[in-house]
Order: structure tokens, then sequence, then C-alpha cells
């Protein structure tokens, strides 16, 4: 059981994951199924790595803004506190978008609510942010991942059906 969770607890793999059932169940060919989990794993070790860069950049740059202006503040950056919290906050996040897009897909297939959400990328951010402040708050992973995914995942059908009006055509004059 440890291996699995030391296995499947790496946000990189969790991510993988979901884009092999996720090309799995759109019946792609074996070739786009080994592509597309390789590429997904491999960017998000990138956006891992370039978030660190980020952040120790940021770091320099508001150092050197306090020590220029003699002000002190943060220069926010969700790529970077990404980054930087993938180590702590990661298996949580990732299991959260898993889960939640297990819901969008239920919830787009057996309710009025038919969107997919597709940028995941933002779902991400909101699912460490989620982490994290629950993290801070004393819950475990458990109650963190389960209300995350059920939020999240209303979240990612609900708004962008009801959204969905004001980008029409005619909408705007």
């Amino acid at each position: 059981m440890d291996l699995f969770l030391n296995i499947f607890g790496q946000p990189a793999i969790i991510i993988a994951l979901v884009a092999f059932i996720g090309l799995v169940l759109q019946r792609a060919k074996l070739s786009k199924i080994i592509t597309g989990t390789l590429l997904s794993f491999i960017g998000f070790v990138l956006i891992k790595t370039g978030g660190k860069i980020l952040g120790g950049v940021l770091v320099m740059f508001s150092n050197m803004f306090t020590h220029a202006f003699g002000m002190h503040g943060v220069v926010p950056s969700n790529e970077a506190i990404t980054a930087l919290t993938m180590e702590s906050l990661g298996a949580s996040a990732a299991f959260i978008l898993f889960f939640a897009m297990i819901i969008n897909l239920l919830l787009a297939r057996f309710t009025r609510f038919k969107s997919i959400y597709l940028s995941l990328h933002l779902i991400l951010f909101m699912a460490f942010s989620y982490t994290a402040v629950l993290k801070g708050m004393g819950y475990d992973g458990v109650i963190i991942v389960a209300s995350g995914a059920i939020i999240i995942g209303f979240y990612m059908a609900i708004f962008p059906t009801l959204l969905s009006r004001f980008s029409q055509k005619n909408y705007w004059p």
C-alpha cells in the first residue's frame, strides 16, 4: 500500500493518469495515448521546474523593490506559488483535479449543465489554493480532497453553462 501511495501520490503521475484515462475514454489511437500521457507528465514537471525558477526571480525582484522604494510586499504569481508548494500540497491538489473532472463529466452527462471545463491549468491553481487554505486551517487530506473535488467539480460544470449566454454572438450590442 505504501508503494501505491508513493507512486500515485506524485502530482505529475496523477495528471498523467488523468490524461491517460481521458484519451482511453476517447478511444484514441495507442500512439496518441502514449504521447498524450507522456506529454502531460513532462508538462507538469516543466511547470514545477519553471515555477521554481520564476519564484526565485520574483523573490529577488521583491527584494530589489523593497530596497529601492522602502516598501514591503509580495509579487503574486499563481504559477510560482503552485510550483513552490507542489511538494507539500501537490498530491491533494492533483487528486482534487482528478475527482473534480470526474464530477464535471458526470454532471455534464446527467444534468442540464453540459459544459466540460477544459482550462485545467486554472482548475489546478484553484485546487492548490483550496488545498493551501484548508491545510492552513488544520484539515486533513481526505476532507480537503472530497470537499475540493465536489466544489470545484460543480464549478466546472455549472459556471460555464451559466456564463455561456454572455459569450453569445448576439448578446453584446
